[in-house]
């Protein structure tokens, strides 16, 4: 977004931390088609402090990667086991630039698929995560109803199909969720990622997608997904608190959800 946009999304995110009965809050409306949906909401009480069209379904792109969190979470996996990539995790978009065969942990493949957001390693993890690729479908399915985004569906993991679908309020649901992992929390947050291929040697260093979150001096980043397909424009979620003298202030935690913004910046400057 515009840091036009940007201002006017955490000047309204930081009055409501600072008085949530703001009363301006209710009356900030996006211009210019800025996005399609958004919501700010309280973790924990599910109190919504700003919404606009929290309902409407919107294509959820690589947010689609937080219910393939909660869904391989579930499986309780072991992280440090060895795995291979393989080329039928191959369906285009970012992906992770390693060969068929690839040797990793699975704790490499979630840290790609939540940190840089790479759709072969979402693609594996749900190959790994369950009897089928269906199964884990539907895995995802019911962890994301079960955690309170009932009107989300999902087709695949990785949200390369405009199909998988949110809404701004179910997306806060489910990121309240997967953040609450540690695993997920580092992975989201985590400035950048290094892994070695095992049965090559190669080296490899992802960077995170959250990076303006993470630079940002104001807040500090609980977690946090981006996502893009040309249907949906660019998404974001990110769990935030203020920084007050230099510390985080966890009274005052929220999460933001943009959907649909026209840039990259207008995802995040909102």
């Amino acid at each position: 977004m515009s840091i036009r946009a940007y201002t006017k999304i955490f000047m309204l995110v930081f009055a409501l931390l600072v008085s949530p009965s703001f009363v301006h809050a209710q009356t900030f409306v996006p211009e210019n088609n800025e996005f399609v949906s958004a919501v700010i909401m309280q973790p924990d009480t599910h109190k919504i402090l700003w919404s606009f069209k929290p309902d409407t379904p919107h294509p959820a792109a690589s947010l689609s990667k937080l219910a393939t969190a909660l869904a391989f979470l579930d499986s309780n996996p072991s992280w440090d086991k060895l795995v291979k990539l393989s080329s039928v995790d191959e369906v285009g978009g970012g992906r992770l630039r390693v060969a068929d065969g690839a040797m990793v942990s699975l704790r490499d493949l979630f840290y790609s698929a939540l940190t840089s957001s790479a759709n072969n390693a979402a693609m594996a993890l749900g190959r790994l995560g369950s009897s089928s690729m269906a199964a884990f479908v539907a895995q995802m399915n019911a962890e994301a109803k079960r955690v309170g985004a009932t009107h989300s569906v999902f087709y695949e993991p990785a949200g390369m199909n405009p199909k998988n679908t949110v809404t701004a309020y179910d997306v806060a649901r489910l990121a309240e969720a997967v953040f609450k992992n540690q695993i997920a929390h580092s992975a989201s947050t985590i400035s950048q990622y290094a892994f070695t291929v095992r049965n090559t040697g190669e080296y490899h260093v992802i960077q995170n997608t959250n990076k303006p979150f993470l630079q940002d001096p104001d807040v500090w980043l609980l977690g946090g997904k981006t996502g893009f397909l040309y249907e949906s424009k660019y998404n974001l979620v990110a769990e935030l608190e203020p920084l007050v003298q230099g510390k985080p202030d966890p009274s005052r935690k929220v999460i933001v959800v943009v959907l649909g913004s026209d840039t990259y910046d207008k995802s995040f400057n909102s």
